[in-house]
Parts: C-alpha cells; structure tokens; sequence
C-alpha cells in the first residue's frame, strides 16, 4: 500500500515535477527517501549532482539500497532521520508513515536523528535542491533551515500540519525570498486536517 501511495503521489499527482527546477542542483538531499524514488527520478533529471538521502526505517532502507543496486546507482544513504536536533530519538509506525516521537499504537524503535541545518551549513552548496517527506518533522526545521539555505535553492515538502499553518510557514518562506507554490491538497484522517504537497523555490 505504501508503494502505491508514493507511485501516486509522483506519477499520478505530479507532487515531485522536477521541471520546475530552474537551475542544476550541485547537491540534492532526499529527506524521508523511502525506498528512493524521488532520488532515482531526481538522479535521471541531475545526472551530475551529488546526492545524500536519509530514511530511517529499516525496511524502507533496505529496498532503497536494492533499488540502487537494480539501478546501478551510487548514493549516499543514511539510515538516520533528520530534524533540529542530533540524538537519538524513538521512530514509530511503518511504511511511509514511520515518525519521530511518542506514539502508543505503533512500536518504538530506536534511530540516529540528524540536525538538517547543521548538516547543509556543513555541506556549503551553491545550488541546492531538497525533498523533505517528514512526517510532521518539517514544521520544526523549516524555519530553522531557511537562513543557512544557499541562494539557489528549491525545496519539495509535505506539511502535516493544516491550511492555517501552512499559509504561516509559506509567508515565512517568502520573506526569505522563496515562491511558494501548493501542488495538492488532502485530508487522509477524515479529522479535517489538511496534508499539503508544496514546492518553493528561491527567486
């Protein structure tokens, strides 16, 4: 099922159009890579950048490290999450659902967190492109993240988070000099909170 999820969200609802990219990324980092079709696609578009990609659950690592193979790709995977912080944390559920934190219904598992903005600061890009499929991570790195971004630099995200949120963290960013553009818009809990697929892109 999560393999049609992701199928759909790419190849159906064009969420990852990487021909909006205005410039050759030097470095792409694959936030939440799951099996790693966002870094195969982007990898046939940008055949000369550098790639990173994180994906903390184990069989999710796994079967990107077997695509790669299939695909006879060289990337640099972490099985590690990434948010503000660098610790430990606890990764619940599976799938394409798998986050950071507490939840009583799904199994905790131990994961190495990365901090995002430590980790680009380090890696200095002049054209970056970003994925970030975070599960929730995102409302906490986004504005920690946008001050250490390059001037060249476009981001895919999806936010967990409402319509109001949103529209706050897209003001942000477009104080920072981004073009914030929502590529789709659902409601998978039936609660009424509002998941967006957005694409911004520094100007």
């Amino acid at each position: 099922m999560s393999q049609l999820i992701i199928y759909e969200e790419m190849f159906v609802d064009g969420a990852y159009d990487l021909s909006r990219v205005e410039f050759l990324p030097d470095i792409v980092v694959d936030c939440g890579a799951f099996e790693g079709y966002f870094t195969l696609l982007a990898q046939a578009w940008f055949p000369k950048a550098q790639y990173l990609a994180f994906e903390p659950q184990t069989a999710n690592h796994a079967a990107f490290m077997q695509n790669l193979r299939l695909n006879a790709v060289d990337v640099d995977v972490r099985h590690e999450a990434v948010s503000v912080y660098s610790k430990e944390m606890n990764l619940c559920g599976a799938g394409c659902g798998a986050h950071l934190g507490a939840d009583l219904e799904s199994p905790a598992t131990p994961v190495k967190v990365v901090n995002l903005c430590e980790l680009i600061t380090d890696l200095a890009p002049q054209r970056l492109l970003i994925k970030m499929d975070i599960e929730g991570e995102e409302e906490k790195i986004l504005p920690s993240l946008l001050p250490v971004l390059p001037t060249k630099c476009a981001i895919f995200f999806e936010w967990h988070h409402g319509d109001e949120r949103f529209r706050q963290v897209q003001k942000l960013m477009e104080v920072a000099g981004f073009a914030v553009e929502r590529c789709r818009t659902w409601y998978p809990n039936g609660d009424g909170v509002a998941f967006v697929d957005a694409f911004a892109q520094r100007k």
